[in-house]
């Protein structure tokens, strides 16, 4: 039975998928324990989806819960935008993740750049869910949606 998913996790190295020349063709299902905040993570992730061109579902975990690095901006993820990049993209779901359990997302501004970045982007995306802050969701709402099904669930993670 062919599957057509892919988990990958991250390791700490430098971009090890640079210059992967494999597709994933057939690839619909992408689950990714990664950083949105170091270059070297997010230009793995880039690598991955420019091969993966007919990826609907993106699950990404962020593991960036006590990372005070935060080398990735707009500016970044916008130069290594390709127009069919994300052409398929159906379904997005971000969630922080500390040890194995699954927790709200730090929002810092690589992490908040990256769902502005898929957002104004991923043309026939429905789906974006995320697990934030309860403080950043009204500036959430405001961005700009290349889709105009996309529709965003998040869950809110109150101080209490």
């Amino acid at each position: 039975m062919q599957s057509n998913s892919l988990s990958i996790f991250q390791v700490e190295y430098d971009n090890i998928l640079e210059g992967l020349s494999c597709p994933f063709n057939d690839l619909k299902s992408l689950t990714l324990d990664t950083s949105l905040s170091l270059f070297s993570s997010v230009l793995s992730v880039f690598c991955l989806l420019r091969n993966a061109p007919k990826l609907e579902d993106l699950y990404i975990e962020v593991n960036d819960i006590y990372s005070e690095r935060d080398e990735v901006d707009i500016s970044f993820l916008n130069a290594q935008w390709a127009g069919d990049l994300l052409s398929k993209l159906r379904r997005v779901h971000v969630v922080g993740i500390s040890g194995v359990h699954v927790v709200g997302m730090t929002c810092t501004l690589s992490e908040m750049d990256f769902i502005k970045f898929v957002l104004s982007k991923a043309r026939r995306l429905e789906e974006f869910h995320v697990l934030i802050d309860e403080a950043v969701v009204t500036e959430l709402v405001k961005y700009r949606r290349a889709s105009p099904r996309a529709k965003v669930f998040f869950a809110r993670i109150s101080d209490d």
